[in-house]
């Protein structure tokens, strides 16, 4: 069985056609409701690589009400494109001559169609994926929808309009995944018409060890006007990906390819870096950098701390050096790097922040780093509860129970709704009233006099009135 990837992303706007779709309902398949009423406007012409501007806005709602979003579908695919406005653009990178559809809802979850002819006339434009390895090629369109093959099902993830896909053996002959040789290198090729610029992502699944040979070709009325090709190694269970562009401007089809992105596993330990520190000091700690995957090694890989910053002081992060910058790391291989943090004279409670490691291949990793002065202990958040009242009468909270270890608390501060707005006091009690029942939490963070903070969160619950 050959390895898969059929991820299938829709975003939608409104909560309304998300639930549908996710009921498994066609948008086409909804009862019309008549005092919706939809008129799409046109018949639209234009021009390919150009926008044709589309005017809904003698749409109505029969109940007098403002519609909240028009709902498009430019391929006529059942994916929906969502616009508050009445009036939007659209652009097609190839020629096309057919109907869109529009969809409005109301509040309730009723919904009308109607549709628009559109004839868009300039060059045929495609583009063509061709992978000859002993891998499985996946191609993911601008909307991030799988339209390469499904290979558990043996065809196509998704039926695109005048799009062809095909599988041949080094003989040339058309073969199914489920009847090819696991070992055997297989010329596979997806060509889309090109109705949208990208991104695009190529996606590649080694099989088997073995090299490969990429080629992203853009044509227009049949003939290659753009091509890049790549030729590599690629390993069993590896992903390799490339990302492109396509764009007709003018009547001038271009396509563009980043390198192959080859995706090695990096790994470091410990996952987080906290120590006791003395002031006036250089405290060192060692970070150890591996490769995971055993496949490929980790390229040029360096290292980048940012400031660790307290309420009193901030280490600058380009004062934090390495004995190692800019090493490679042999695949299943792995690196020790001893990293030096100055530690200011007067250095009091916490300093945070991370190091960054990165490499050339894209991968990388951040490490919280924590420095405590020796003997520093932050303050304990302690906020009661879980509390219970009734709308309309006030619930007292009692932070009394919260201390700090090595000095005092100077601020109670609570946040009622969990929207960052706190109300503040240096007294560990506060009421509130809620004027609608409630079920949830409220947050209180506690400041200690050396300015350093927790918070803790508490349940809550209010009754309606008896």
């Amino acid at each position: 069985m050959r390895v898969t990837n059929t991820n299938l992303r829709t975003s939608l706007n409104l909560g309304i056609l998300l639930f549908v779709l996710t009921l498994g309902v066609s948008p086409l398949a909804l009862a019309a409701d008549p005092a919706i009423y939809v008129d799409t406007g046109g018949p639209y012409s234009g021009k390919v690589g150009e926008p044709i501007e589309f005017d809904a806005s003698r749409s109505f709602l029969g109940d007098g009400s403002e519609i909240a979003c028009y709902y498009w579908d430019w391929n006529m695919d059942g994916h929906l494109w969502g616009s508050s406005t009445a009036k939007c653009e659209h652009t097609w990178q190839c020629a096309y001559s057919g109907p869109v559809r529009l969809y409005i809802f109301d509040e309730d979850g009723n919904v009308n169609r109607a549709q628009a002819y559109v004839n868009v006339t300039g060059p045929e434009t495609s583009l063509c994926v061709s992978l000859n390895a002993t891998a499985d090629l996946h191609l993911y369109d601008a909307r991030r929808r799988h339209v390469g093959m499904n290979y558990r099902m043996n065809g196509p993830e998704i039926q695109i309009p005048e799009a062809s896909y095909g599988i041949t053996n080094t003989a040339g002959n058309p073969v199914s995944p489920y009847a090819c040789d696991p070992d055997e290198s297989l010329c596979q090729q997806v060509r889309l018409p090109l109705y949208e610029e990208g991104p695009y992502q190529v996606r590649l699944v080694g099989v088997t060890d073995g090299t490969l040979e990429l080629s992203v070709a853009g044509y227009q009325d049949g003939a290659c006007v753009a091509q890049d090709s790549f030729k590599g190694t690629i390993f069993a269970g590896e992903v390799i990906t490339l990302n492109m562009t396509a764009c007709c401007k003018d009547g001038s089809l271009s396509v563009n390819c980043t390198p192959l992105q080859y995706h090695p596993g990096m790994k470091t330990d410990p996952g987080k870096i906290t120590l006791s520190v003395d002031p006036a000091t250089t405290v060192e700690t060692t970070l150890t950098i591996s490769e995971t995957t055993g496949l490929r090694p980790l390229r040029s890989v360096t290292l980048r701390c940012g400031d660790l910053k307290s309420a009193a002081h901030t280490i600058k992060g380009g004062d934090v050096t390495f004995d190692l910058n800019g090493f490679d790391i042999e695949p299943g291989g792995k690196q020790q790097v001893c990293i030096s943090i100055p530690v200011p004279q007067h250095f009091v409670g916490q300093a945070t922040g991370s190091i960054t490691v990165e490499c050339l291949d894209g991968v990388s990793k951040t490490v919280e780093v924590v420095i405590k002065k020796k003997g520093f202990h932050a303050p304990v958040c302690e906020p009661g509860g879980p509390y219970k009242g009734t709308v309309g009468k006030p619930i007292t909270f009692d932070g009394c129970w919260s201390y700090d270890p090595d000095g005092t608390i100077v601020e109670y501060a609570w946040d009622w709704d969990w929207t960052g707005r706190f109300e503040t006091s240096s007294q560990p009690k506060a009421q509130h009233t809620w004027d609608a029942p409630f079920t949830g939490t409220v947050l209180l963070r506690v400041t200690d006099n050396e300015g350093y903070s927790t918070q803790q969160a508490v349940s809550v619950t209010v009754n309606p009135e008896e």
